[in-house]
C-alpha cells in the first residue's frame, strides 16, 4: 500500500512542477524545437498580412512616381494629306495639302503650361473661285512653315506651386501612412506570433497536466482495486475510480483539440496552414518566466503616446486633409488666366527646307497676348467642397483626440491587467501548493480508512483545477506583457527587430 502513495505523490509532484517540464515533449529533446524567435523571424518572412501590406506600400510608392509625372513634358505630333477635285462647266481644278506637326509640352509648378511646336504646310494646285468665276492658282507647290511658343499662366485660381504641387506631398503623405501602416503590421504580426506561440506552448502544458492526471486516475484505480481485494474499499469506489479515468480521458480529448486550434493559430502567422496538409506538430518551448517588475504606467503612458503608430497615421490622414483645404479654397477663386504665343513663319515655293530657313531668319511672324476669364455663377459646388473640407478636418480633429482616450483606456487597461495578473498568479501557485499538500494528506487519510474514495477524488479535480488555473494566469501575464510592450513601443527592442520602412523589409536578427 505504502508503494502505490509515493507513486501517486510522485505523480502529484510532476503536476505542480509547472510548464516548464510539461512542455517538453520528444521533438524537445531532439534539438528540433522551434523558438519563439525563430517563429518571429519566419513570420516576418511568410505572413500573408505582411506581404499584402507590403504590397500596398509599393502601390502608395508608385502614387507618388504618378504624381510628379504630371510635370514630366509631353512630345506630341499630327500629320495629314487631304487632295481636291472639282469639275465646273468647261473648268477642271485640283488640289493637295499636306500638314504636319511636332511639339512638346510641359506643365510647370507655378501651374502653367508651356508649348513649343513647328508647323508645315505643303499645299498646290488650282481651285475655282466662284466670285471671280475662273480657276485661280497654278501648279507649282507652297511650302509654309512656323515655329511657335505658347504659355498659358493661371493667374488666380490654380496658380503658384503651393496648390500645384498639392498632389506630389499628398501622395508622399499616403506613403508616409503606408510606411505606418507596414510598421504597425509588423508589430501586430510580432504580436499575433507570439501570443500564438505562448497559446499553444500553455495549451501543450494543460494537456500534460491532464495526461498526467489520467495517470494518476489510473494509479488511484490500481490502489482502489487493491484495497477492495483486502476488503478496504467498496465496489462503489471501484465504480467512482473508473469513472474518474473515464472523465479524465475525456478531459484529455478537449485538451487535444485545444492544441490542434492553437496549431493551427501559430501555423497561419507563419503561413504554413494549406489545404490537404497534415497536422503540423509544432515543437515549442516552455512558458517563459514572467516579469517580476511592472513598469511605471506614466513611463509606459509617455512611450505609447510619443511611438503609437495609429496616432502618427491620424496626424498624417490630418495632413492630407490639410492639403484638400489648400485645394478646396483655390476652388474658390475665379478662372483667370494669361494667354500668349508668339510665332515665326517661312514660306517658299522651293521646299520645306527653304521654308524653315525663312522661318529662322524672322522673315515672317506674330504674336498674340489675351485673358481668359470665367466664373461659375454662384460657385456652389465650390462652396459647398470647401465646407467639406473644414467639415472633414473638424471630425478627424476629434478622432485624433478620441484616440488619445482610447490608448490611454488601453495602456490603462493592459496594465491593469499585468499588475493584478502578477498578483493572481502568485496565489493559483500558493493555491496550487495548498492543494497539492492537501491530497497528499487525503491519500494518507483513504490508506488509513478515515477517508472514502470520493473525498480523494474530489481533493484530486481541486489539485486539477488549481493547475490550470496557475496556467491560465501564466498565459494571460505574458500576453498582458506581450500588449504592453506593443503598446509602449518595446516591442521591436524585445526581439531586436528592425523595419526598413523605405523597402518594406523587415530585418530580424
Amino acid at each position: 500500500m505504502r508503494i502505490g502513495t509515493e507513486v501517486i505523490k510522485g505523480w502529484m509532484k510532476s503536476i505542480a512542477l509547472g510548464g516548464a517540464v510539461m512542455c517538453l515533449g520528444g521533438l524537445v529533446l531532439s534539438g528540433n524545437t522551434l523558438t519563439l524567435e525563430d517563429a518571429i523571424t519566419e513570420a516576418m518572412v511568410r505572413n500573408l498580412d505582411l506581404r499584402i501590406q507590403e504590397a500596398d506600400h509599393r502601390i502608395a510608392g508608385d502614387s507618388v512616381e504618378l504624381e510628379r509625372a504630371t510635370f514630366d513634358p509631353t512630345l506630341f505630333g499630327e500629320a495629314s494629306w487631304a487632295e481636291q477635285e472639282q469639275d465646273r462647266d468647261l473648268y477642271r481644278s485640283s488640289s493637295e495639302t499636306g500638314r504636319a506637326g511636332l511639339g512638346v509640352t510641359r506643365q510647370l509648378s507655378s501651374g502653367a503650361s508651356l508649348t513649343l511646336r513647328t508647323d508645315y504646310v505643303r499645299s498646290g494646285g488650282s481651285r475655282y473661285d466662284a466670285s471671280l468665276n475662273q480657276i485661280i492658282g497654278a501648279d507649282d507647290l507652297n511650302h509654309n512653315s512656323a515655329i511657335t511658343a505658347s504659355i498659358r499662366q493661371p493667374l488666380l485660381k490654380g496658380s503658384g506651386s503651393r496648390v500645384n504641387l498639392a498632389g506630389i506631398r499628398k501622395a508622399g503623405k499616403r506613403l508616409e501612412i503606408a510606411g505606418l501602416d507596414f510598421r504597425q503590421q509588423v508589430l501586430s504580426v510580432i504580436r499575433d506570433t507570439e501570443k500564438a506561440y505562448w497559446q499553444l506552448a500553455h495549451a501543450r502544458a494543460r494537456m500534460n497536466r491532464r495526461e498526467s492526471a489520467i495517470r494518476l486516475a489510473e494509479t488511484m484505480l490500481e490502489e482502489t482495486l487493491i484495497r477492495e481485494q483486502v476488503g478496504r474499499a467498496t465496489r462503489l469506489d471501484v465504480l467512482q475510480a473508473r469513472a474518474n479515468v473515464a472523465s479524465q480521458q475525456e478531459i484529455l480529448l478537449d485538451a487535444g483539440r485545444q492544441v490542434e486550434e492553437a496549431e493551427d493559430a501559430l501555423a497561419v502567422q507563419l503561413g504554413r496552414l494549406e489545404a490537404g496538409v497534415a497536422r503540423r506538430d509544432f515543437s515549442v518551448e516552455s512558458l517563459r518566466p514572467v516579469g517580476v517588475e511592472i513598469p511605471d504606467l506614466g513611463s509606459v503612458w509617455a512611450g505609447a503616446l510619443a511611438r503609437s503608430l495609429e496616432l502618427s497615421v491620424q496626424r498624417a490622414n490630418l495632413e492630407v486633409l490639410e492639403e484638400d483645404l489648400l485645394l478646396a479654397k483655390d476652388e474658390m477663386r475665379t478662372n483667370l488666366d494669361l494667354v500668349a504665343s508668339a510665332s515665326t513663319t517661312g514660306l517658299s515655293q522651293e521646299g520645306a527646307r527653304t521654308a524653315y530657313e525663312s522661318a529662322l531668319e524672322k522673315e515672317g511672324h506674330d504674336w498674340q497676348v489675351g485673358l481668359e476669364v470665367s466664373v461659375p455663377i454662384g460657385k456652389r459646388a465650390a462652396k459647398a467642397g470647401l465646407r467639406q473640407a473644414e467639415s472633414g478636418i473638424e471630425r478627424e480633429e476629434f478622432r485624433l483626440a478620441r484616440m488619445e482616450q482610447d490608448l490611454l483606456r488601453r495602456v490603462r487597461d493592459t496594465h491593469r491587467v499585468l499588475t493584478v495578473g502578477l498578483q493572481k498568479l502568485d496565489a493559483a501557485r500558493l493555491t496550487l501548493e495548498l492543494e497539492t499538500e492537501a491530497f497528499e494528506q487525503q491519500q494518507q487519510r483513504v490508506d488509513n480508512g478515515l477517508a472514502n474514495f470520493r473525498d480523494l477524488q474530489e481533493s484530486q479535480l481541486a489539485v486539477d483545477r488549481a493547475a490550470i488555473a496557475e496556467l491560465d494566469a501564466w498565459l494571460a501575464v505574458l500576453f498582458a506583457e506581450v500588449e504592453l510592450a506593443e503598446l509602449d513601443g518595446r516591442l521591436l527592442d524585445r526581439h531586436r527587430i528592425d523595419i526598413e520602412t523605405r523597402t518594406g523589409v523587415a530585418d530580424a536578427g
